[in-house]
């Protein structure tokens, strides 16, 4: 005899289909437009699937299984013909879902390798629809942990948005959100131009410079987002809009420190300028060990008081080997001696400890403040332009979690260390180098009320849901 159940349950099957259709169709009348703040994302498929049990994404069973696959047909039938969807599981996965720690990570069961800027709109319309967060990343650089709140998303990967369009009677580049900084800094040397990029190569242009972007030519020239013209960004409404001096200004200054809390960089336009010393730059590399420490930082601290605006140093301690993992940094005005005796003292104690399982690993950098101060402190959104002479970085990278306690333990009591001795009496930190579970939204966006309220006030307009809490948010609550 059949189960009687089962007739039910086939029933109950059809209609969740079928809920799922209806969803479904309404979001795709909505593809290309702009959603209501309060819209479709409280009844996609997702939500709905929820509301009947079956709907928790970290269930790796058949739901799982379904809501991949899903991904993919419904999805790719709203992408451009070259656009990639790739899942979780496939061989090429990979390719959309590297990163340089996997530290307290993000996870992504879907990763969409646009071809061109429909294509993010489309993927952020959809997965709003279907409730399932997302990212967007070009590099894949991303240190912090306070992306780890998203879990089972789609990814974005930007890389297929690598236009570079230079305009000669203004002196300025347009680069599109897919662009890396040695890409961008090719393109500007290859014109006979300059203007301020990081050390890495690998990093995104956009995503460094919606936090500020900091780098060897900022004492001529400022930060990479002092020399931003316009950005054209993608809500998560699904609206596109172009921010600059002129057009949508309150957005302008906020994106300049903390843009990856409002959109997507679609396109930005930065000025540059004409190669200083014919675009010769010169490296000099010198080793000591850890008995001319004092020596060292004396030296540094008296080179740097005041920088030249041509200089930048680097204090670099790192084994071979060693790979991406827990990231702590902190901004200090003067390097404190007995503090920096006391650890790299523990840096060479942890690295003996715990080698051939961990590898302890520090970079400081020092540039020149000459173009940085010489704007308003609140031209922008980045509040510490007279409180980030020195950038301390130290991480720690494993082959397994297993002591990533002690790990952190170590790093965390250092990162207390440095900014007790930082010269500012608490801890003032570059939103790019934001550890993500202990730096205190203050203390990336300013202790002054005015700022964080102002953009709050912004970020309850533009992104009420919080789709883009992701990284370093200053809101609570998601919409995921």
């Amino acid at each position: 005899m059949a189960d009687p159940t089962s007739f039910y349950w086939r029933t109950a099957v059809k209609f969740l289909i079928l809920l799922s259709t209806v969803a479904q169709c309404l979001d795709a009348g909505n593809a290309t437009t702009t959603f209501p703040t309060s819209g479709i994302i409280s009844y996609g498929t997702q939500r709905v699937m929820r509301l009947f049990g079956f709907g928790d994404q970290s269930d790796p069973g058949s739901h799982g299984a379904y809501l991949k696959e899903s991904i993919r047909v419904e999805l790719q039938r709203r992408l451009s013909p070259t656009a990639r969807i790739l899942l979780e599981g496939d061989e090429d996965f990979h390719l959309v879902n590297a990163r340089y720690t996997d530290y307290q990570r993000p996870t992504f069961i879907a990763g969409v390798k646009v071809a061109e800027e429909r294509d993010v709109v489309e993927t952020v319309n959809y997965a709003r629809s279907r409730g399932i967060p997302f990212m967007a990343r070009t590099g894949g650089h991303s240190l912090t942990t306070s992306s780890r709140g998203i879990q089972r998303g789609i990814i974005l990967d930007m890389r297929g948005l690598n236009v570079v369009r230079y305009d000669t009677s203004k002196q300025q580049m347009t680069v599109g959100g897919g662009v890396t900084t040695g890409e961008f800094a090719n393109a500007t040397f290859s014109r006979g131009m300059e203007v301020t990029v990081g050390s890495c190569p690998c990093t995104g242009v956009l995503g460094i410079s919606l936090g500020a972007g900091i780098g060897r030519l900022q004492g001529k020239y400022g930060y990479l987002n002092d020399n931003m013209v316009s950005i054209r960004l993608l809500l998560a409404n699904g609206t596109v809009i172009t921010a600059s001096e002129e057009t949508n200004p309150s957005v302008f200054w906020a994106v300049r420190g903390a843009g990856h809390n409002f959109g997507i960089g679609l396109e930005a336009t930065f000025q540059v300028y004409p190669q200083g010393n014919n675009g010769k730059h010169y490296v000099v590399d010198f080793e000591y060990n850890l008995d001319r420490l004092e020596d060292l930082f004396e030296a540094v601290n008296r080179i740097s008081s005041p920088m030249p605006q041509e200089l930048a140093m680097f204090i670099i301690g790192r084994k071979r080997g060693a790979t991406g993992g827990n990231f702590y940094a902190a901004n200090v005005k003067r390097y404190d001696i007995p503090t920096m005796r006391s650890f790299f003292d523990g840096w060479k104690e942890m690295n003996e400890k715990y080698d051939g399982q961990a590898m302890f690993s520090v970079m400081f950098e020092t540039f020149p403040q000459q173009g940085v101060r010489a704007k308003r402190n609140n031209a922008t959104a980045y509040p510490w332009r007279e409180g980030s002479d020195h950038f301390l970085m130290m991480e720690a990278g494993s082959k397994d979690h297993a002591n990533d306690d002690i790990y952190d333990a170590f790093l965390s009591t250092q990162q207390d260390a440095w900014i007790r001795t930082s010269g500012y009496g608490r801890l003032q930190q570059y939103i790019n180098y934001g550890h993500g579970s202990k730096d205190a939204p203050e203390a990336l966006y300013g202790y002054e009320p005015w700022r964080l309220a102002r953009l709050r006030a912004l970020k309850s307009e533009l992104d009420p849901e919080g789709w883009f809490n992701g990284y370093q948010p200053f809101a609570e609550g998601v919409a995921y």
